[in-house]
């Protein structure tokens, strides 16, 4: 069964066969007839006989015609050439009859004709061509010699004297040599008609099969890069694109070691580990994207095989960990405060009521009046101490058993308002701070604890602050991202962190603040992870620090 994509390509084949016939008809006919007025007039020196000519003026004639109509018989195509070959051939009859009709020497001339029909038209038409040109030349030569067409060429008007044995052979040759073209031209053009439809065939499967082997290697989430043996990338998937934050045509030329920033002989050691039977090598660690973020991979190092046998160069497959290595930090993290917690609920009961007497005895002894001053100053340090460690392990007890929550739709404007207005007033406010509050004219509601989202804003604040212990600016803003999500924010100017600290600045007692429990952070992440938000860090040591929290629109969900 044919396909309508082969159907169309031989359409267009024989479209173009029809043009050139067009453009050839007029050189070939040009030249014949050009020379068979020479002869003519070689052989009558008073010119050449009228129907030569009109024979030239009718080919030109017929050629513009199909040039005119050519636009119009666009789906015609096939009847337009069955006419222009029947045309054709009764131009090459009269040609030969006006040129000797058995003596002529252009009956070849229908083998031009056969040829092109078997070209455009395959198998039938080149049969239909010989069939049709064998009734012409037949019937003229049979007609010349019975008398019933005057034989122009000779001038006479009496019947050609010539042996009917003559007449049969000269008839059966060229009838014969008609059909014998007719299959030969014809096998060939149905041959090549095959071995073009398979031709197009296989380069359409080709192509469908790169098509394919290429949507494969673009949906695949792992990077996919090649290098020839000098590290030189030759490609780069959409993967390793999306994973280095650059376009394949900003990495294809340049070298694997300048991308991955490695050192001159990373390849060497590679080739020399390879070498010892390995298969690949696995490789991890952190590395630069193209805007300087900084991302873990897990790579894939072997060679890469030509023909499964040839080493062509290498191939790098990996894929992007750091989000896997976020969530690993995150779960140790929750295992830390999980036993933290647990610690801070047996410790709490154990200290707070000794501590309580303790406190109740001092105070008791400090209005003794036997005391000086400095036993006094002593004995205020004592009750100062004890006031501030039963703060600790008041906060201990809230983060390792949180009270019940009590949501409801609120606003965090008024929330972060508020905690601004209480921070200003405070004994931890310097001269030299300075707290700005940036909120939409419009409500941001979230379904919360007020007092959960008090806290988190209060000990986010305070921590701010005490990063700035020589004054600075604070920043305290609230807006809706593309995504709908409410984003809170804390900037300060102040000491900033380092990486270490960054990594373990939500576990309990990791504080390094001199006016701290060390579990305000804790606690802050501890509320967050329970409304299923989401809390980042963004710092540049000695720089200062911007905390983010991330709630959605809604979460009725809690817990």
């Amino acid at each position: 069964m044919i396909s309508q994509k082969t159907a169309k390509a031989d359409r267009t084949i024989a479209d173009t066969a029809l043009v050139w016939m067009m453009f050839l008809r007029v050189v070939v006919v040009t030249a014949l007839m050009g020379s068979a007025v020479i002869a003519e007039v070689i052989r009558k020196p008073g010119g050449a006989s009228d129907p030569l000519y009109s024979l030239i003026a009718l080919t030109y004639l017929l050629t513009l015609v199909y040039a005119l109509a050519w636009p119009f018989t666009a789906n015609y195509r096939k009847q337009l050439a069955y006419v222009q070959i029947l045309c054709d051939l009764l131009m090459v009859t009269g040609i030969v009859y006006s040129t000797g009709g058995t003596d002529s020497n252009f009956s070849s001339v229908y083998f031009i004709v056969i040829i092109a029909a078997s070209i455009i038209l395959f198998r039938r038409g080149g049969f239909v061509a010989a069939s049709a040109a064998s009734v012409l030349y037949g019937s003229l030569i049979q007609g010349i010699y019975l008398g019933a067409i005057p034989p122009y060429a000779l001038g006479a008007t009496s019947p050609v004297v010539m042996p009917s044995q003559v007449v049969a052979y000269t008839i059966f040759l060229n009838v014969f040599g008609f059909y014998a073209v007719a299959f030969l031209t014809s096998y060939l053009s149905e041959n090549l008609r095959l071995t073009g439809r398979k031709l197009e065939e296989a380069s359409d499967f080709l192509a469908d099969l790169q098509v394919f082997n290429q949507t494969i290697i673009d949906s695949i989430t792992s990077g996919l890069m090649t290098t020839d043996f000098d590290g030189k990338i030759n490609f780069f998937n959409s993967a390793a694109s999306t994973i280095f934050a650059c376009s394949p045509e900003e990495a294809v030329g340049k070298n694997v070691r300048e991308l991955l920033a490695e050192e001159d002989d990373f390849l060497d050691r590679a080739k020399e580990n390879l070498g010892d039977g390995r298969r690949f090598l696995r490789l991890e660690g952190s590395y630069l994207n193209a805007r300087g973020d900084e991302i873990y991979l897990g790579m894939s190092l072997s060679y890469l095989l030509y023909k499964g046998e040839t080493l062509s160069g290498f191939l790098f497959t990996f894929q992007d960990l750091t989000e896997i290595r976020r969530l690993e930090r995150e779960v140790r993290l929750k295992e830390n405060l999980a036993t933290m917690g647990e610690m801070a609920a047996g410790m709490a009961h154990e200290i707070r009521n000794p501590l309580a007497s303790i406190s109740g005895s001092v105070q008791v002894l400090r209005e003794a009046e036997s005391l000086n001053t400095q036993q006094k100053r002593l004995m205020e340090i004592i009750v100062r101490e004890s006031e501030r460690l039963s703060e600790t392990l008041t906060e201990f007890l809230a983060y390792a058993r949180p009270p019940r929550f009590e949501p409801g739709l609120i606003d965090l404007c008024p929330v972060v308002e508020e905690t601004a207005s209480l921070l200003e007033h405070s004994a931890e406010v310097l001269p030299e701070h300075e707290i700005v509050v940036e909120t939409p004219p419009e409500p941001l509601e979230v379904y919360a604890d007020p007092n959960q989202m008090k806290q988190i804003t209060w000990n986010l604040a305070r921590n701010a602050l005490q990063a700035m212990p020589h004054g600075g600016r604070l920043v305290m803003s609230l807006s809706r991202n593309g995504s709908g999500e409410i984003v809170m924010k804390f900037l300060d100017e102040g000491v900033g962190m380092t990486d270490s600290e960054v990594q373990k600045v939500f576990q309990p007692f990791s504080g390094s603040f001199e006016r701290g429990s060390g579990i305000g952070l804790a606690i802050v992440y501890r509320i967050v992870k329970d409304y299923n938000g989401f809390i980042e860090v963004d710092t540049v040591a000695s720089k200062g620090t911007e905390i983010s929290v991330r709630f959605p629109t809604d979460r009725r969900n809690v817990g």
